[in-house]
């Protein structure tokens, strides 16, 4: 006789797939990554509880309309093909749907949960670029790493360019605020320690490929998140004196035993060519020259195609800027809406009486993707990496509904 599974089960179970999905789309395995999200988008219409309301509709409408101007423009101009058109387009859209898809009603532990769910994704593409880096560490590749590449885990003919490999590992890398503001903030001591061991390895993942890699904007991404976290942390969020007076110990043990390291015991932090890197170039770097050269033949390049001198350089490195480059501004105008129809909701969930630990991890990886955005050609470097922006924001946007649903029913109630 079968046995009925109960809602508890059953909702546990659909959260657990929903996270292990986002851990594989991160691991960029080839084709069981692209094709994974959309596949789980069928299973997740079984049991919706999202809601087709009419925010959702009006964003997922204009991020479908951003991917087909822009693939359908690359395809007339040879830089796409037809498959690429379709998966793509499907991709990015379904990954937001996933990401609107959980809510107060699917995810055990509201809102605790977006927890581990952001930290799947997250997970996902740490540990992809550390297994291509390691690899090619310990297999022979070191002069790949020299020149900031590294052989793709899964396929090692297909050369990744390390600055896109660095903008996966940053989002480890950049929840190292978590470890310091978010500290006692989960529900129990089991789960702060396994949080505790899980943004430790993500944080040292990103650590090592950005070092070895000699990534310097990722190590930018970790300060703006310092910043953002510690001004939500003193700032924004209602927390004790005792707890702030004992999180800034912590800092300035911390800060101590780096300098006790560098100046008194004479670590030898030059032997890291990235530190060479900072010391001899600074902040600066082409793809600023790229970005004004843009900027000033965009009056006179506004279909794309590829056409603008930019320097020398093969992409412009800003997400925004190489959309113009390559598609023209109709598709770029699409995706700037479907940027700016967010930043609201981003700021009610921080503002918001959330549990500090999700504020904070939100934060760092929202800084880790806006970084990786303004430095990278995104799209032209990782459709995976850009569709988890979209789930990103998806659930961003959902969770702002919630909140904001649960407020009315609070006043109502109290009526």
């Amino acid at each position: 006789m079968p046995v009925a599974l109960d809602v508890k089960t059953v909702r546990r179970g659909f959260f657990v797939f929903s996270a292990l999905i986002l851990f594989v789309l991160g691991l960029n395995i080839p084709r069981v990554s692209v094709l994974a999200v959309p596949a789980a988008l069928g299973v997740v219409f079984v049991r919706w509880r999202g809601e087709v309301v009419y925010d959702f509709l009006v964003r997922i409408s204009v991020l479908l309309i951003f991917s087909l101007t822009y693939y359908v423009t690359m395809y007339f101009y040879d830089f796409k093909d037809l498959a690429d058109v379709v998966i793509s387009s499907l991709l990015i859209t379904s990954s937001y749907a996933l990401g609107f898809s959980l809510n107060r009603s699917n995810v055990p532990d509201w809102p605790y949960g977006f927890v581990w769910t952001v930290l799947a994704m997250v997970s996902g593409f740490a540990v992809f670029s550390f297994l291509s880096v390691y690899t090619a560490m310990s297999s022979g590749h070191v002069s790949d790493i020299l020149f900031r590449s590294a052989p793709n885990f899964w396929v090692a003919s297909e050369q990744i360019n390390g600055p896109i490999l660095g903008i996966f590992a940053s989002l480890g890398l950049c929840l190292a605020p978590v470890l310091f503001f978010g500290s006692g903030e989960f529900i129990g001591r089991h789960r702060s320690t396994l949080m505790t061991m899980a943004v430790s390895a993500l944080v040292a993942a990103g650590v090592y490929v950005n070092l070895t890699l000699q990534n310097r904007s990722p190590f930018i991404a970790l300060l703006l998140s310092f910043v953002g976290a510690g001004v939500l942390f003193f700032l924004v969020k209602r927390v004790s004196p005792g707890k702030k007076v004992k999180t800034i110990a912590y800092i300035v043990i911390f800060l101590g035993v780096l300098a006790y390291m560098f100046l008194y015991m004479g670590y030898d932090y030059s032997r890291y060519s990235l530190v060479s890197r900072f010391e001899v170039q600074g902040l600066e770097t082409s793809r600023f020259d790229a970005w004004m050269y843009m900027l000033k033949a965009l009056p006179t390049h506004l279909a794309g195609g590829r056409l603008v001198y930019i320097g020398g350089l093969e992409y412009v490195h800003n997400l925004w800027l190489d959309v113009i480059y390559d598609a023209g501004v109709l598709p770029v105008m699409f995706l700037l809406l479907f940027h700016a129809l967010h930043v609201k909701s981003f700021v009610s969930v921080v503002r918001a009486d959330l549990p500090t630990i999700l504020v904070l991890v939100i934060v760092s990886v929202g800084v880790s993707f806006m970084v990786g955005f303004l430095i990278e050609p995104v799209l032209q470097g990782s459709v995976l990496y850009f569709s988890a922006s979209c789930f990103f924001l998806g659930l961003l946007k959902r969770l702002s509904l919630d909140l904001r649903m649960l407020r009315v029913h609070v006043m109502e109630r109290n009526v």
